[in-house]
C-alpha cells in the first residue's frame, strides 16, 4: 500500500518469479501503485487505480457502460480475471467467460470503509481456494466487505455468522447514479411520474400497500419526536446548561443518525442512540437507560401526537382527507371496484393499524387483509409482514402483484420477488408533490416507477400499464 514501503522493485520482481514458478497456483494481487507489474496474477483493483493503470482521468460518477469498458480493457491488458471494485456500488468481475456487474449491498446506519477491500480479497481468496468460480467468489467477497463497513473505528473483520446473515438475504443497491442525480429522471409524458424500468405485471390480481407515508400521514413528524428524545437523552439533565458548541454538535450527530437509520426498526435506532450517548460521555454510565426504555419514551411522545389527531377526526374537527396522501382513498376504491385484492402492510403494531385505517375510512377496502407488526424483536416487522403476504399470494398461483410504498423495505422485498415496485415519494406535510429525499431512497431500493401521490389516477394507471 505504501509506495516507499517494503514493496520495492526487487521485492516485486521476486513475487512475479514466484507467480511464474507455480502456474497452477492462484495468485491475487491487490496493489495500489503497482497493479500493472504482477504478471500472471488475478487483480483486485479499484476504479481510481484502474484509471491510473490505463492512463486517463477518471470522470465520476462511473456508470455501468464506463465500468464495462474499463473492465474489458484491463482484462485485455492482463489476460487474467479482474475484480474491479466500485465502492458502495459493488464490484465488476471480468473473467475469460464474461463480465458481470455485481450490485453493492445496502447497509443501514453509519459506515466505515477501512478494511473493506481486504475483507473482499479474503472472501474471494477463500472461495477460489475452495474451488468456487470467480463470479461466485466475488459475490461472497461482496458480502464480506458489506459486513466490514458496518464496523466503525476499526479495521473491520467479517465473521461467519455476520456474512451468512447478509448473504442469505442481501439488500442490493439499484441505480445509484440515478438516485443521486434527479436530472436523469425520465418522466411519463408531461406528468410527475418517474419511469425507471419498463417492468409491468399487466392488470394486477393483488396490490400490497404500505401504510404510513403511502396512504396515511398520521405519523408525519415522527422525525421531530425522535430528534427531541435523542438530543435530551445524549445531553442527560444538562440540555439547557451545556455549551452551545456542544449542543450544536449533538444536534448535528442526531440529525445524521436519523437520516442514516430511516427505515430501520426503532429498537435498532435506539441501539445507535446508546452508542452516541457513550460517544459524547455526558451521561454517567449508571444513568444510561436501556434501548427498550428509550424506545418506549419515543413511542409515548409519538402516540400523544397521533392520539390528538385521531381525537380530532372522531370529533369532526379533522376529516380523513387531512391525514391521507392526496388521491389515495379514491385510488384504493378504484382498485377495489376493479376486483383487485388489496392488502395493507405496516411495521406498526397491527392493532394500531386496524384502528387508524378504520377511522380514516378505508379498512373495509383491504379485502386481502390488514397486517401489522407483532411484539417481537427477531426480525424487521415490515419485512416479516411483507413476506407473510407474498408467501400467501404465491400459494394462490395468481402471481400478478404490485407493491406500493414510500420506504425502502417494501420496495426491496418486492424486488427480491420480482414484483412490480411502485415508490410513493410523498410529501407528508403537504400531502401532495415530491419528497426528493424519499425519491433517492426509493430509487436505490429498486423502485420500477415513482409517483408523488395518487391525485392523477388516470396517469398512474397508464404509467403502470393497468389500463383504464
Amino acid at each position: 500500500q505504501l509506495v516507499s514501503g517494503i514493496n520495492t522493485e526487487w521485492f516485486r520482481k521476486r513475487i512475479v518469479k514466484i507467480i511464474h514458478k507455480y502456474p497452477k497456483t492462484i495468485f491475487i494481487s491487490d496493489s495500489r501503485a503497482y497493479s500493472d507489474e504482477f504478471d500472471g496474477a488475478l487483480r483486485k483493483i479499484n476504479l481510481r487505480e484502474a484509471a491510473h493503470v490505463l492512463g486517463f482521468n477518471l470522470k465520476e460518477p462511473v456508470d455501468d457502460d464506463a465500468c464495462t469498458k474499463i473492465s474489458d480493457e484491463l482484462y485485455e491488458r492482463w489476460k487474467k480475471t479482474v475484480f474491479l471494485t466500485r465502492g458502495e456500488d459493488g464490484i465488476a468481475v471480468r473473467s475469460p467467460d464474461h463480465l458481470e456487474l455485481i450490485k453493492g449491498i445496502n447497509t443501514v446506519g453509519p459506515s466505515d470503509p477501512v478494511g473493506a477491500g481486504d475483507a473482499l480479497v479474503a472472501g474471494v481468496a477463500t472461495c477460489l481456494g475452495s474451488g468456487i468460480g470467480h463470479h461466485d467468489a466475488a459475490r461472497f467477497g461482496n458480502f464480506c466487505a458489506a459486513v466490514t463497513v458496518t464496523q466503525r473505528f476499526t479495521t473491520g473483520s467479517p465473521f461467519p455468522d455476520q456474512v451468512r446473515k447478509i448473504g442469505c438475504d442481501p439488500d442490493y443497491i439499484y441505480n445509484p447514479i440515478l438516485a443521486d442525480d434527479e436530472r436523469r429522471t425520465v418522466r411519463f409524458g408531461n406528468t410527475e411520474i418517474e419511469i425507471i424500468s419498463d417492468k409491468s405485471c399487466g392488470f394486477p390480481v393483488h396490490a400490497i400497500f404500505d401504510h404510513d407515508g403511502t396512504i396515511s400521514t398520521l405519523r408525519e413528524g415522527w422525525e421531530t419526536d425522535m430528534r427531541q428524545i435523542m438530543i435530551e437523552s445524549v445531553s442527560g439533565g444538562q440540555l439547557n446548561s451545556i455549551p452551545v458548541g456542544l449542543y450544536n454538535s449533538i444536534c448535528s450527530e442526531v440529525d445524521k443518525l436519523i437520516d442514516l437509520t430511516t427505515g430501520m426498526r426503532t429498537i435498532e435506532q435506539m441501539r445507535s442512540l446508546l452508542k452516541m450517548i457513550d460517544q459524547f460521555g455526558i451521561v454517567g454510565k449508571d444513568d444510561v437507560l436501556t434501548e427498550a426504555v428509550y424506545k418506549r419514551l419515543y413511542l409515548e411522545r409519538l402516540e400523544s401526537h397521533i392520539s390528538s389527531r385521531l381525537d380530532g377526526i372522531m370529533n369532526g374537527i379533522f376529516s380523513p382527507d387531512d391525514f391521507t396522501v392526496k388521491g389515495s382513498i379514491s385510488f384504493l376504491k378504484e382498485l377495489n371496484k376493479k376486483g383487485i385484492i388489496l392488502y395493507l402492510a405496516s411495521g406498526t403494531d397491527e392493532a394500531y393499524v386496524r384502528k387508524e385505517a378504520g377511522l380514516l375510512g378505508y379498512a373495509d377496502l383491504f379485502n386481502g387483509g390488514i397486517f401489522g407488526a407483532e411484539d417481537s424483536d427477531e426480525e424487521d416487522p415490515k419485512k416479516k409482514v411483507l413476506k407473510t403476504i407474498l408467501n400467501k399470494i404465491e400459494r394462490s398461483n395468481q402471481p400478478k402483484v404490485v407493491v406500493f410504498g414510500d420506504g425502502p423495505v417494501e420496495i426491496r422485498e418486492a424486488k427480491k420477488r420480482d414484483v412490480l415496485a411502485v415508490g410513493v415519494a410523498s410529501d407528508e406535510v403537504r400531502r401532495f408533490g415530491f419528497n426528493y429525499r424519499k425519491r433517492s431512497r426509493l430509487v436505490r431500493a429498486g423502485a420500477d416507477v415513482i409517483i408523488p401521490d395518487f391525485s392523477d389516477l388516470r396517469s398512474v394507471f397508464l404509467a403502470l400499464k393497468f389500463g383504464i
